[in-house]
Formats: structure tokens, sequence, C-alpha cells
């Protein structure tokens, strides 16, 4: 019998790229416990850390959070406007 396949989220990817939670953690200056609550699904990924996380994994905006930056290749004129907060 094969195991379930698990569908590896894109915030996951971004953890990984990071060299894991605490890595992220420690890269946006914030709780290790909110990077797992992101992981698990329990809350959203806060907009002021896509851009930043994105930077930092390459993992892209449109996959962390598609329901702010839409999908990649749909032209948003804004999107370039919001930047990562210093600090936060």
């Amino acid at each position: 019998m094969n195991a379930p396949t698990q569908t590896v989220t894109p915030i996951q990817k971004a953890i990984e790229a990071a060299g894991g939670q605490g890595a992220l953690a420690r890269l946006l200056k914030v709780h290790p416990a909110l990077v797992s609550q992101w992981r698990t699904g329990r809350r959203p990924v806060a907009a002021h850390h896509i851009l930043s996380i994105e930077a930092m994994t390459l993992v892209s905006r449109h996959e962390l959070r598609p329901d702010i930056f839409g999908v990649q290749g749909e032209s948003d004129p804004d999107a370039d406007r919001i930047v990562p907060v210093e600090g936060a």
C-alpha cells in the first residue's frame, strides 16, 4: 500500500529554503511559534513579511499569498508599491 502524498505548501518551501523554522524566524525577527503557526495553517503569513520572505527564500509572493498578490502573471500595477517593514 502506498503512503498518501503530502503537498508541500509555499510557506513550507520557504521554511526549508531558509534552513528551518527557527532560521526563518531569526531572519524575520519574529517568534518561532509564529512561523510554526504559518506552517500549520493556523495563521496566514502577514502581508508585511511576504516580500522579505520572497527575497530571502526565492519563494514567490504570488505563491505565498495569492489572495493579496494575485496569481503569478496577472498584472497588478500596485504590487511593487508594497515594501517590507524594517524590524517587523
